[in-house]
């Protein structure tokens, strides 16, 4: 029966993504069904491989992160500026609570000192890049973007380095650094889209469909790596 589930769950998952972005294609009030089944989904797919719940405690960071992307999800069903910027909050609490997690993984010594100080410029100037493509049109928002692109910023490089720990290197390297990657282009576009003038036009199914490949990866590689790591 768990190996079943282990197998159907993907597949239901990437059933409601499909409809969901069918959803949004064709301006259809079922997005109001199919979206907040997405991340449940994944919800009862880590409870059947996670056979420790909370043990390692760190692992909490990560179902506290899921859940605050769960009501993000929720918040950005309905277009308005006011949810626009609660969703944003929840989504910037999840990387919050990813970058703890993978804090965990984090060593500092000194002889990494220079490669991290270069890994910080080099993030550090694609983000202020990324934002000088972003700023126009923010207004009030431009403190939360901002503030939202440091911890992003910070979440991927506490990815990156997690790779440094040679047990769960191949998974770092297989799931969660296209994951973060994954992340970074969906909110791009999504910000390109409130702040550009729609400048994806009606391509929001394509971003769903970036997002949960997001987070499918995040979640099958935080579940893969717990099967490794007791």
């Amino acid at each position: 029966m768990h190996k079943l589930l282990n197998k159907f769950i993907p597949y239901l998952f990437w059933l409601f993504a499909i409809i969901t972005a069918g959803c949004y294609y064709y301006q259809l009030d079922y997005l109001l069904i199919f979206k907040p089944l997405l991340l449940p989904v994944l919800f009862v797919y880590l409870l059947i491989n996670d056979k420790q719940i909370g043990k390692p405690y760190f692992k909490l960071y990560f179902y506290i992160g899921l859940l605050f992307a769960y009501f993000g999800d929720i918040f950005l069903i309905i277009v308005s500026d006011t949810f626009f910027l609660t969703g944003m909050i929840a989504f910037l609490l999840m990387n919050i609570g990813y970058s703890l997690y993978f804090f965990h993984y984090f060593h500092f010594s000194k002889k990494l000192a220079p490669f991290l100080l270069l890994q910080i410029i080099v993030i550090g100037a694609i983000s202020y890049n990324i934002f000088g493509i972003l700023d126009q049109g923010l207004g009030l928002y431009r403190i939360p973007v901002i503030v939202y692109i440091v911890f992003i910023s910070l979440l991927f490089l506490l990815i990156i380095n997690s790779a440094r720990n040679t047990t769960i290197k191949p998974l770092v390297l297989r799931y969660f650094i296209p994951a973060i990657t994954f992340l970074i282009i969906q909110n791009c576009l999504i910000v390109l889209n409130k702040f550009q003038d729609g400048i994806i036009g009606d391509n929001n199914g394509f971003v769903l469909t970036i997002y949960c490949l997001a987070q499918f990866l995040f979640v099958r590689g935080f579940a893969k790596v717990h099967q490794l790591v007791k």
